[in-house]
């Protein structure tokens, strides 16, 4: 027959003695002395045999006990041995289990079952006004309208010599939400602590029965019962606001209520987790069916917003580019989501809450672009890019240098700050000035004070200036545009624009080298046969659309000057609106009954010659009308706009300004473009 040892954690109130009938040893254990939190038990071990006895060894089969102070002896008969002492690891684990004490003399081996249960958990209530009753195990409210919460903390105390850890507190009923809402706690317990658990209790149906909460923990379930009678009824509770907010915005919304509650309910409060609520005046008396705004709601993502705070510690400790982008960086994962949590107190500690999610994104200014195009090597030039604010408070723009400005192919200038206000633009301009040829892809790195550091990109393709295309007011031209619009001369008239073309080589220009693409109803003119070094004269341009003819026109039509061997292209754009093709249509018809009428009304001898002169008319009106629409198809546009040479409107990128001429050094062309010139001339 075997005797098992129970041993318990926290303390022992008798001397168990473990025998084993018909062997030679017998195993003692007594109570701990004093308040180690670690020694479970003293044992020693006695002879029965009437010779005397050799203990060799003493162990205890677990990873988490240990014997102490053990030591091998001889014991004679009927004599206790030396006591030693088993104990707690680290690692102790609070799961039930059987252990053994394995005995080895020199006799035989004895294997003593040693069974430890853990002492119970201890639960109470720490909740004002709200107990557990003792004999019951019941938490007791009164009227409870339904779907309002109650949060209640509860002390759970850990009366074991282990650490034991709570899991979860859930219920099984379907009549009452659960939620425990201490989330930054793991669980964990130590020996004789207690821990603090918070538990969100939302009524949400009658049940017949009481309702349990259950405590979950790693080696065993506790509950607690919920005694309460539930008023029906709802109370919609709603968060007027957009839920996608931006790092460094302002926000305001509104929180409406509507009771559909028979009894009245009377609001001390209005809380909330993150935002700030401006209630209306408190208390406030709910009657039954209505429905309104109970509150103004703020939200602020500023330096003093928790869950932003750390972006703008970033921005205000980190004074260079690459240091904000790293930090930054490590900090944003993603798109950051909160909760956001209104709650209508109510006189008993019930309350209503309302529950959104709100999503943190950081504004992104879109990585600018200020391309400069061709520029020429001996000018300087700016352009701009425009900066919106978009938020309720100013931003401060901070312009850094380019890594390699001290480069001596090109110097830019620029400024350093800029302060835009709330929902205000600036324009940021750009001073470039080249001194030897190449392309440029650079970058500027912009700091703000409430966005991650971004870049503008600086494009430009620098050449020597042997040509420069200019209109009166000496700005640069980029293009030509004939706009087919209102105005009816170009039926049976020229329409004329004119470029001014200026030679900045040393050597002179021939305007034999002038080329315009092959086609029927653009020609050019200039003034002058030959250019001399910084010498100007004007080219114009004839835009005749009804010698348009589609099989003598290629598609892209350019003018093209060859000036020591460097081309110098300047686009020509047709735009022909539908309006102007009916107006071709309703014009050859008003000439034609004309004609017609003239016809009839000429004398007998003259009809032959009206005849004729009708069909020739005719004849050669339909044919300027068939060119007009065969250009009409090729270079249509839906809307007319009125355009001048190189006007800012009409087109997305701005205009880039000339600002003067600097002495250059010329540098000899290369054999690439001269024999493309020659193919171009042919």
């Amino acid at each position: 027959m075997e005797y098992a040892l129970t041993i318990n954690n926290i303390q022992y109130n008798k001397t168990v003695i473990f025998r084993k009938f018909g062997d030679i040893a017998k195993c003692a254990y007594y109570t701990p002395h004093g308040n180690d939190p670690t020694t479970v038990a003293h044992v020693s071990i006695s002879n029965f045999h009437p010779d005397p006895l050799m203990i060799l060894s003493a162990t205890v089969e677990s990873p988490y006990f240990s014997v102490k102070e053990f030591f091998p002896q001889v014991v004679g008969n009927k004599n206790y041995s030396e006591e030693f002492f088993i104990t707690l690891n680290k690692n102790f684990d609070i799961l039930e289990q059987q252990l053994y004490l394995i005995v080895q003399t020199n006799a035989s081996r004895h294997k003593f079952p040693i069974i430890r249960r853990p002492m119970p958990i201890e639960i109470a209530s720490n909740t004002l006004n709200v107990s557990i009753d003792s004999h019951t195990n019941l938490i007791k409210f009164d009227s409870v309208f339904n779907m309002s919460s109650r949060t209640l903390s509860f002390r759970v105390k850990n009366n074991n010599h282990a650490r034991i850890f709570l899991k979860n507190v859930f219920t099984r009923f379907p009549c009452i939400l659960v939620e425990r809402i201490d989330p930054y706690s793991d669980g964990a317990i130590e020996p004789f602590q207690t821990l603090i658990v918070w538990v969100r209790i939302t009524f949400v149906a009658f049940c017949n029965t009481n309702t349990t909460i259950t405590f979950n923990f790693e080696h065993k379930n506790v509950s607690i019962g919920l005694l309460y009678n539930l008023l029906p009824g709802t109370m919609k509770l709603d968060i007027a606001l957009r839920n996608n907010f931006i790092i460094g915005a302002d926000y305001e919304g509104y929180i409406t209520v509507k009771s559909e509650f028979a009894d009245k309910l009377r609001i001390i409060d209005i809380q909330a987790n993150y935002p700030q609520v401006i209630p209306h005046k408190m208390p406030l008396v709910i009657t039954n069916y209505s429905n309104f705004v109970i509150a103004t709601y703020n939200i602020s993502l500023d330096e003093n917003f928790p869950l932003t705070a750390g972006f703008f510690n970033i921005l205000r400790e980190n004074d260079t580019f690459e240091t904000q982008k790293k930090r930054w960086k490590e900090l944003w994962t993603g798109n950051f989501v909160f909760p956001i949590e209104i709650k209508l107190r109510l006189e008993n500690g019930f309350y209503f809450m309302a529950t959104m999610d709100g999503n943190i994104s950081h504004a992104a200014f879109p990585q600018g672009i200020i391309d400069f195009g061709t520029i020429h090597a001996d000018e300087i030039f700016c352009k701009s890019i425009n900066l919106h604010n978009p938020f309720t408070r100013p931003i401060v723009f901070t312009f850094h240098d380019i890594v390699n400005e001290t480069n001596p192919k090109f110097n830019i200038k620029h400024r350093k700050i800029i302060s835009i206000d709330s929902h205000e633009t600036k324009e940021f301009m750009l001073t470039f000035e080249g001194t030897v040829p190449g392309k440029y892809n650079l970058e500027i790195p912009v700091m703000t004070n409430c966005t991650p550091p971004f870049t503008i990109i600086i494009s430009a393709n620098v050449e020597y200036p042997r040509v420069r295309f200019s209109n009166e007011d000496h700005n640069m031209v980029t293009s030509i545009e004939f706009i087919v619009g209102d105005d009816q001369q170009y039926m049976l008239n020229k329409w004329t624009k004119c470029v001014y073309v200026t030679n900045n080589a040393f050597s002179p220009i021939s305007m034999n080298n002038l080329y315009i693409t092959p086609n029927t109803f653009i020609s050019f003119r200039a003034n002058k046969t030959s250019l001399q070094p910084y010498q100007t004269t004007s080219v114009c341009f004839d835009f005749s659309l009804w010698l348009f003819d589609s099989d003598k026109t290629e598609g892209n039509i350019s003018f093209t000057v060859l000036a020591q061997h460097y081309l110098y292209t300047l686009p020509i754009y047709v735009k022909i609106s539908d309006k102007a093709v009916k107006q071709v249509n309703e014009a050859v018809n008003k000439t034609m009954k004309v004609i017609s009428t003239i016809g009839l009304m000429s004398p007998f001898v003259s009809l032959l010659i009206s005849i004729t002169v009708f069909i020739w008319f005719r004849k050669d009106m339909k044919w300027r009308e068939r060119r007009v629409h065969r250009a009409a198809k090729q270079y249509s546009v839906k809307e007319y706009t009125t355009a001048e040479v190189q006007k800012d409107d009409l087109t997305s990128n701005p205009k880039t300004q000339w600002v003067k001429r600097r002495n250059w050094t010329p540098k000899s062309a290369n054999d690439a473009t001269i024999g493309l010139m020659a193919q171009l001339i042919q």
